[in-house]
C-alpha cells in the first residue's frame, strides 16, 4: 500500500486520467473530490461490497437455471460417460481421464493400438468426447507414450458432432446414443490413427515463424494470447525443437499440465489441429521452404481446419 500526505487542495494522479483531491480536512473526516472517466466506477466501499455480493447471488442463479437446463438435454452427462466407457471397453479400452458433473462431460478414452511415430517414440490411439451444451463432440482422439502429450484431431474426417435430444423425445435419445456409439467405433480406426501419425511425421523438420503462427493459431481457437502463449513458447524454447513439430509437442505439453477443463481441451484441440492449419498456410505460400505465416482472417479454427479436411 502506497501512502501519500496531502494538504487541503493538493492532488493525486493514479492513471487513466483519474485525479483525487483533497477539498476539506475535519477532525475525523477527510473530503475528497475524484476526477475519473465515466465508464470508471466510484463507490464508498461498504456500496461496493454490496455489490459484489449481489451480482455474485445473480451469477450463481444464472448458474442454477443453465445447470438445470444444460442437464435436462439427453443422453445426460452421466449416460455419455457409461455409454463411453461400454463401447472402449469392447474395443479393449477403457477412459483415460474424466471430467463430470451434472452439466457437462469431458472424456478421453484410449484404446491398445499403437504405432511408431519414429523408434522408441509411440503414439496411442483413442476418443475425445465433450457434451457441454446441447452439442456432443466425439473427435480423435492420440495420445504420445514418450511424453504423455494428448492431442484432438477436430479436423480428422471421422470427427462427429451430434445434436443432443429433447428429454420429451426418448425414441430421439435412443437414436443419439447409437450415434455416439458408432462414433467412437469410427474415431478409434487403426486407420485413423496410422493418419495421425502420418501427419505428425510430415511436421518434422518444417520450418515455422513460432510467435507469428501462435498468435494466429490461438485467435481462431478463442484462447487468451496471454493465457497460452507465454507458456508455449516457454515450452517451445525448453524442448530447443523449431519445427512444425516442435510446435505441437509445446502446445500439447501446456494442455497436459493445465487444470482447467475448458482450456485443456481447447489446447489440446489446437495442438492436433497444427497440421490441418499449416498445410492451409503452406497452401497460400509459394515457397514451403520459408517458415510459415498466416494470413489474417475472420474464420473460426473448426471452420478452418473442417476446410480443409
Amino acid at each position: 500500500m502506497l501512502v501519500l500526505s496531502r494538504r487541503r487542495g493538493e492532488e493525486i494522479a493514479i492513471g487513466g486520467g483519474i485525479v483525487v483531491r483533497v477539498v476539506n480536512l475535519r477532525r475525523n473526516c477527510v473530503e475528497l473530490g475524484i476526477t475519473a472517466p465515466a465508464e470508471v466506477p466510484i463507490d464508498r466501499m461498504e456500496l461496493a461490497l454490496r455489490k459484489q455480493q449481489w451480482q455474485a447471488t445473480v451469477r450463481k442463479r444464472v448458474d442454477d437455471d443453465e445447470s438445470k437446463s444444460v442437464a435436462e438435454w439427453l443422453p445426460n452427462a452421466r449416460t455419455l460417460r457409461d455409454v463411453a466407457t461400454d463401447e472402449l471397453a469392447r474395443l479393449g479400452g477403457s477412459i483415460a481421464e474424466c471430467d463430470l458433473d451434472e452439466r457437462q462431460v469431458r472424456l478421453r478414452g484410449l484404446v491398445p493400438w499403437q504405432e511408431e511415430i519414429e523408434s522408441k517414440d509411440k503414439l496411442q490411439a483413442g476418443v475425445a468426447l465433450a457434451a457441454t451444451g446441447e452439442e456432443i463432440r466425439v473427435f480423435p482422439y492420440t495420445l504420445r507414450r514418450v511424453c504423455v502429450n494428448g492431442a484432438i484431431r477436430a479436423h480428422a474426417s471421422q470427427a462427429r458432432i451430434i445434436r443432443r435430444a429433447d428429454p420429451a423425445d426418448s425414441e430421439a435419445a435412443e437414436n443419439v446414443t447409437a450415434q455416439v456409439r458408432e462414433a467412437i467405433r469410427e474415431c478409434t480406426l487403426p486407420d485413423v490413427l496410422a493418419r495421425a501419425v502420418k501427419e505428425l511425421r510430415q511436421t518434422k523438420g518444417v520450418p515455422i515463424a513460432p510467435r507469428f503462427l501462435l498468435s494466429e493459431f490461438l485467435s481462431r481457437g478463442g484462447i487468451s494470447h496471454a493465457q497460452a502463449a507465454p507458456r508455449i513458447l516457454r515450452a517451445l524454447d525448453h524442448g530447443r525443437d523449431r519445427s512444425a513439430f516442435g510446435l505441437i509437442q509445446a502446445i500439447t505439453a501446456v494442455a497436459r499440465d493445465e487444470k482447467a477443463p475448458r482450456l485443456k481441451w481447447k489446447l489440446e484441440e489446437l495442438g492436433g489441429d497444427v497440421p490441418a492449419l499449416l498445410r492451409a498456410i503452406h497452401g497460400n505460400n509459394r515457397d514451403q521452404r520459408r517458415p510459415a505465416v498466416p494470413r489474417r482472417s475472420s474464420q473460426s479454427l473448426s471452420d478452418y481446419c473442417v476446410k480443409h479436411r
